[in-house]
């Protein structure tokens, strides 16, 4: 499984973090995971660490699918914030990036970072 899952209460943080390969069907499996964590503490606030990941074979069009359908089929409300921290690796920047601005367009709240202290703080600056 190349992904676990941590709830950071000091932060109300949902942590989702990847390693190794990370394929579609492992994204989709993580996310559904990790939407049931939020909906289980109420958290709005989510983390993907992606530091950890070797190589990220997910695709757009499934990094597409998230906010478009995953989200909503889930339950999950546009009050959730998403910060996704990346490696120095130019395919999965792109990959986020993607993300973001998919988010961004479908009403979701999501931000890219490089590094977890600044991520963090971006996820706790609004009181949820």
């Amino acid at each position: 499984m190349p992904y676990e899952i941590h709830t950071d209460t000091e932060h109300a943080v949902i942590r989702l973090i990847y390693s190794g390969v990370v394929t579609d069907d492992e994204l989709m499996q993580a996310t559904r995971a990790g939407a049931r964590r939020v909906n289980e503490t109420g958290m709005q606030r989510a983390l993907a660490d992606l530091s950890g990941v070797q190589r990220m074979e997910a695709t757009e069009a499934r990094v597409f699918e998230l906010p478009q359908t995953i989200y909503p089929d889930a339950g999950l409300s546009q009050q959730l914030r998403i910060a996704v921290l990346v490696p120095q690796d130019e395919k999965v920047i792109q990959l986020a990036r993607f993300y973001e601005l998919v988010c961004r367009n479908r009403g979701w709240q999501a931000q890219t970072f490089f590094d977890r202290d600044e991520a963090v703080a971006w996820l706790t600056r609004v009181k949820l």
